[in-house]
């Protein structure tokens, strides 16, 4: 039971982290194209 939960916060734990870098990434394809414009 307890691996099963620990195992659960990982799986969590990597889409939070995921999710953030597609933000970071997005924030930077933003400024590359200000910039190119």
């Amino acid at each position: 039971m307890f691996t099963l939960c620990q195992c659960d916060f990982i799986f969590w734990r990597a889409i939070l982290i995921r999710v953030k870098l597609w933000k970071l990434y997005s924030k930077l394809v933003v400024l590359i194209s200000h910039f190119q414009v």
